[in-house]
């Protein structure tokens, strides 16, 4: 169902919104267990769910057509800079499937805001900083958070929806969160943490159409799904997205749900960027080569960022046109847009997957994905080849969205990757910039 875009909030809405982001990050409502059940059979047969445990929520106001100009009128103080006065931006992306349902650790945590910290103070700074979690547990932590204390930038916001993915295990985000630099956080025209739509009291899952979008299967997999913060830096307008795709339906997610909402949002000429796990496991033609043959060369070939069949055994095109299909559909952006994905990071020509690994104890060196091939996928893939399709691939990517003929997206620098102990995702992130034409 699509979110309408009748009911549009007011400006009285709007203004603690702004106030919130910038000045403590994020707002929040809880919804209480029981506070949306009504007496029906329906509802009813939903029981578990609720008894398991319920989301927590942003609840800002929005507009569908233009979140962005909502908040900016309702702050006229965030407008005291010329909106041309920035026109390039320098984004640092990163994000991670921290894994945290049954199982978290400070020292890990540290670990992984310590990695994110130094790749945030590589020079030169940049300017906007994103993070995509998934499965991250809901306990108040956000990684960016730690990572930025005692540096010259500033949160903005942070957006999540969060719930069980397993039954006896804690609930977990899919959370994006962002920051700027203290250079240009006075040119920040506004900002919105956008999923829950314009209404008042608690955010429930049966009164929004625009919070049902944001899920993919809702009352299962509870943060399978996507999250956006919206700002404006001078003149570029950024829609910055974290998502948790299915194993399967992954094009549908695109097709049907993430895509079109970023192209309601293009109407008005910005950049989209999305961190996700995308969950593209490889295609059957890869698998074949991989299972009950598993070599260091084997791994190699099959992972060869310059062979020609590379992005089709991955599903990387096929993730492009499912996003820029649906992007298309909504009929905001229309057939100006095009949709691009970052390069992955790679080691002597290797692409390095970003699932599935053991659980580790230390991390992993790139130089080492390929010699320890065997224990660390099973020596016949048995480790990984016991599901189809097959856990692994390059699942975690960035991605983008824009209307050339508006603005300029390059890729610059060496793709981020590592593999820490914790999860048996790597972290991977990209720097873009991007620029006004």
């Amino acid at each position: 169902m699509a979110p309408s875009v009748s009911q549009q909030p007011s400006a009285q809405a709007a203004e603690p919104l702004a106030h919130d982001l910038r000045g403590q990050g994020r707002t929040t409502q809880r919804r209480h267990p029981f506070q949306a059940l009504v007496p029906c059979a329906a509802t009813l047969l939903l029981l578990p769910f609720f008894l398991l445990g319920w989301s927590e929520w942003m609840h800002p106001a929005r507009s569908e057509a233009d979140p962005l100009l909502e908040a900016g009128e309702a702050s006229i103080s965030w407008r005291s800079m010329p909106l041309t006065s920035v026109s390039r931006v320098a984004l640092l992306v990163l994000t991670h499937n921290h894994g945290e349902a049954c199982e978290i650790s400070t020292d890990r945590r540290k670990a992984l805001a310590a990695y994110m910290r130094s790749q945030i103070e590589i020079l030169p700074l940049p300017q906007v900083l994103m993070m995509s979690s998934q499965e991250l547990r809901a306990d108040g932590w956000f990684p960016l958070v730690e990572a930025i204390q005692g540096l010259p930038y500033e949160l903005i916001g942070i957006s999540d929806i969060s719930g069980r993915t397993k039954m006896f295990c804690s609930k977990v985000q899919t959370a994006v969160q962002v920051a700027v630099h203290t250079d240009v956080v006075e040119q920040v025209r506004a900002a919105v943490a956008e999923h829950c739509g314009p209404l008042s009291g608690v955010c429930t899952e049966a009164q929004s159409a625009v919070t049902k979008e944001r899920f993919y299967t809702w009352p299962v997999k509870q943060t399978k799904g996507h999250v956006a913060v919206q700002l404006q830096i001078g003149a570029v307008r950024l829609s910055l997205l974290s998502a948790h795709l299915d194993t399967r339906d992954n094009d549908d997610n695109l097709r049907k749900r993430l895509g079109p909402a970023i192209g309601r949002w293009s109407a008005v000429p910005g950049v989209s960027v999305l961190a996700a796990d995308f969950n593209n496991r490889i295609r059957a033609s890869a698998a074949s080569k991989l299972c009950g043959q598993l070599s260091p060369d084997s791994l190699a070939t099959i992972f060869n960022a310059t062979s020609p069949t590379f992005r089709h055994d991955m599903r990387l095109t096929e993730l492009e046109a499912a996003l820029l299909q649906g992007v298309r559909l909504s009929g905001g952006g229309g057939d100006r847009l095009s949709v691009a994905m970052a390069q992955p990071a790679t080691q002597n020509g290797m692409a390095l997957p970003t699932y599935k690994f053991p659980t580790l104890q230390n991390d992993l060196l790139p130089d080492a994905v390929r010699h320890q091939a065997p224990m660390l996928f099973g020596a016949d893939g048995s480790k990984v080849c016991h599901k189809e399709p097959p856990s692994i691939g390059v699942l975690d990517s960035v991605a983008w969205v824009h209307d050339p003929g508006q603005f300029g997206v390059s890729q610059v620098a060496q793709p981020i990757w590592a593999m820490m102990p914790g999860s048996d995702h790597a972290i991977v992130g990209a720097r873009l910039h991007i620029e006004q034409v």
